[in-house]
Parts: structure tokens; sequence; C-alpha cells
């Protein structure tokens, strides 16, 4: 990990995708069907690399500038939101130890967000299957930002706010590029959650790189008290 001077850390933000639960694997094999139908060539790991972490908008706009796909934005938008409900309400589960650290995090009274480039229906249907909406004092979505999400500031930004805390008051941990990108633009402490999943990517703007959730813990308390 990265070391770090000691500075007031109030609060710990979570994307949820990839890190909270592992929809990531989910949602490829969900989509690539359908989107290789779309953009006519096959949808691959590198496709898929590149669009994680953004909003079903920032997809939509991304896809239709690089291959003129032909269908309306609402109409992209109903196909992602069905195959969302099987996704969140059937496959997913939760990634290894997140009820540990949630547990660990709010013993030490340290506020903690949810944040995600996905609408608050997705967000509401994996916390409320999984049980774990009253580890949060917010939640925030890309919906909340006019659907501009990541890599852009904007949803960090947003979540910092409804926090009540500055940005550079916040570890946010993520485990796309895209999110990285999106924390360390905020002015975030971002830290990489490195998987299986996501080895392709290269997230050069993170402070820090975990293995497993538990770990986040460890640096929360690495920084406070340094």
């Amino acid at each position: 990990m990265t070391n770090l001077a000691k500075q007031a850390i109030k609060a710990v933000i979570f994307d949820m995708d990839g890190v909270l639960v592992d929809s990531e694997e989910w949602w490829f094999e969900e989509t690539k069907k359908w989107l290789s139908r779309l953009i006519q060539k096959p949808w691959d790991n590198e496709e898929e690399a590149r669009i994680t972490g953004k909003s079903v908008p920032d997809i939509y706009r991304a896809l239709r500038k690089l291959y003129k796909i032909a269908i309306t934005e609402q109409k992209f938008f109903n196909g992602y939101n069905k195959l969302a409900r099987n996704v969140y309400l059937k496959k997913c589960s939760l990634m290894p130890r997140v009820l540990e650290i949630l547990s660990a995090l709010k013993s030490r009274n340290m506020p903690i967000a949810l944040s995600s480039s996905s609408p608050h229906s997705w967000i509401k249907m994996m916390v409320t299957r999984f049980e774990i909406a009253q580890y949060f004092t917010v939640t925030a979505s890309s919906e909340d930002v006019g659907f501009r999400g990541k890599p852009a500031p904007d949803i960090y930004l947003c979540t910092a706010k409804k926090l009540g805390v500055k940005p550079a008051e916040c570890i946010a941990i993520e485990d796309s590029k895209n999110g990285i990108l999106s924390a360390a633009a905020a002015g975030m402490i971002a830290v990489w959650y490195k998987t299986p999943y996501n080895k392709l990517q290269k997230p050069e703007a993170a402070n820090a790189v975990i293995t497993n959730l538990m770990e986040a813990a460890s640096f929360v308390d690495s920084i406070v008290h340094n």
C-alpha cells in the first residue's frame, strides 16, 4: 500500500458492482450476446473493461459513437433494466468479507456510503436482497447527477456533499479504472480492490491496492493513526 500522511478520514465510500457484489461477471454473462448483436461484433473482455463503472446512458452514448448502434436510448435502458433484475435479484452474491468490513467500520463509528453509477432502483434491489441497507449513512447514484457516471467525478462529489464532508476526507474503494479515475478526480483517496475479474485493468491513479476487503479497515487505521 502507498504510505500516506496522517489526515482526517471522516467516511469510507464503497462502489457497488465488483466491490460489494460479484455482479460484474454476471453483467458480462447477461449482456454479451445482446451487446454483440447491437455492435455487430463479439463483445469481449476488452469491450467490457471499457464500460465498467459507467452509467447506462454513458454506455449508450459511447456505443452509439463507436458503433452507430441502431436502438433508441430508452429501449437500450429498458433492456439493461430487465437484465438488472436477473443480476441483482437472482444471480449475484456478496463479495467475500463484505459483512465483516461493514461491521468493522460501523464499530469504529465511521460513516459509510455506497456510491454507484447504477440507478437507485438497482441499488435498492441489492441492499434489500442482502439486508445491508442499515450500514450505509447515504447512498448515491449517477441518477443524482443527471446520469453523468464515472470516470467523471460528479458522483463522488455528490456523495461527499450528502455525507457533509470534504472529498479529501473520504476513502473510496473501487474495482474499475473508471471508478478510480472518478474518485481521484474528486480529490478522494482512491483504493483499488484487485480481484481476478479486473486483472486486465490498470489503476495508475490509485493511492493503494487491496486484495481483500478487510485490508480496507487496516488501511483506514494506518492513515488515521500513522
